[in-house]
C-alpha cells in the first residue's frame, strides 16, 4: 500500500536513498551522506512530500511556484526508487500515480519527472510518455 513516509520508515528509506545513490551515478561527484540524507528525508515527510510502501519504493518530490509566473505551481521529483524485486511489479507505477494525485492536492498543476540515464534513462522516459508524459528537458552534468 502506498502511503505518506514516516520517521518510523527512516530505515527503509535510507536504505533505498543508499541503493537509489549507488545505481545513479552521483558517485562520480560526491558519496553518500547518510546524515544529510536523513536530513532531506525528514523534512520531506514533514512536508508531506514522501510517499513509500514502506519496503520496496520511495518517491520524494518538492511543490513550488514557477519561476517564470509565481501564479502557476510546479512539482518537482526529487528522486524515484523502486528496488530491483519490486520492478515490473507495477509498484513503480502505483506510486508514480499516487505522488501525482498528492501534487494535485498540494496545489501542483504539473509534475515533473527525471530520468537518470545511468538508471534506464531511456526506458523510463518511454514509460513517462506511455503515461503521457511529454519530454521538456535533458539535463547534462559534468564534474568541475
Amino acid at each position: 500500500m502506498i502511503r505518506l513516509a514516516t520517521k518510523e520508515d527512516m530505515q527503509e528509506l535510507l536504505r533505498m536513498s543508499k541503493s537509489f545513490f549507488d545505481a545513479s551515478g552521483y558517485s562520480e561527484l560526491t558519496t553518500f551522506d547518510a546524515k544529510d540524507s536523513e536530513t532531506t528525508l525528514s523534512n520531506l515527510i514533514n512536508s508531506g512530500w514522501l510517499l513509500t510502501d514502506g519496503k520496496h519504493s520511495m518517491l520524494g518530490f518538492v511543490v513550488f511556484p514557477m519561476f517564470m509566473n509565481s501564479k502557476t505551481t510546479i512539482a518537482q521529483e526529487l528522486f524515484w526508487w523502486v528496488d530491483e524485486e519490486a520492478r515490473k511489479t507495477g509498484a513503480g507505477i502505483k506510486i508514480l500515480k499516487q505522488t501525482e494525485k498528492l501534487a494535485k492536492e498540494h496545489g501542483a498543476e504539473a509534475l515533473m519527472m527525471l530520468s537518470l540515464s545511468d538508471l534506464n534513462g531511456k526506458k523510463i522516459g518511454k514509460l513517462y510518455e506511455s503515461l503521457g508524459y511529454k519530454q521538456k528537458e535533458q539535463t547534462y552534468m559534468r564534474v568541475l
